[in-house]
Formats: C-alpha cells, sequence, structure tokens
C-alpha cells in the first residue's frame, strides 16, 4: 500500500538523520571543536530527524485508527446483509 511505503520512506529518512546527527556529534567529541557550518548542519540533522521520527509515528497511528475505523464499518455493513 502508498501508505506503508511512506511511513517505510519516513523512518528511513530519519535513521539516516539521526545516523548523521550522530556521526557528526561523535566527530565533536572527538575533535573537541567544531566549525560553525559542521554545527549547524549537525542541528539541522537533529531536528530534521526528530520531525520525520514525529511524521512517521503519527502517520503510523493516523493509518491504524483509520484502519480500525474501516474494519468496524465493513463488519456492521456484512452483519446487516446477513440480517443479524
Amino acid at each position: 500500500m502508498v501508505d506503508k511505503k511512506i511511513m517505510r520512506g519516513f523512518r528511513i529518512f530519519a535513521a539516516v538523520l539521526w545516523i548523521i546527527f550522530v556521526l557528526g556529534m561523535c566527530k565533536f567529541i572527538i575533535s573537541g571543536r567544531s566549525s560553525a557550518a559542521e554545527a549547524a548542519v549537525v542541528f539541522a540533522c537533529l531536528t530534521s530527524a526528530v520531525i520525520c521520527t514525529a511524521v512517521s509515528v503519527v502517520f503510523k497511528r493516523l493509518i491504524d485508527e483509520t484502519n480500525s475505523v474501516l474494519n468496524d464499518y465493513v463488519q456492521r455493513l456484512s452483519r446487516i446483509e446477513n440480517g443479524k
């Protein structure tokens, strides 16, 4: 389904951003200093990773809730068709 592909894409993108953030922090910790550009990239990766992770979680909950509502609706329709 398209929704699962979107969720998977957000998760992969978030994972890549988290990895870049962790590597940037490791470089900063090891070297003890960083340029303003490097710090900006690390901060941007952190911000983007948090946003992508949040969007992924929201999408998952939204899709799960939608599927639950649709399943209930289908069950009600099948009961009505069966005359129960």
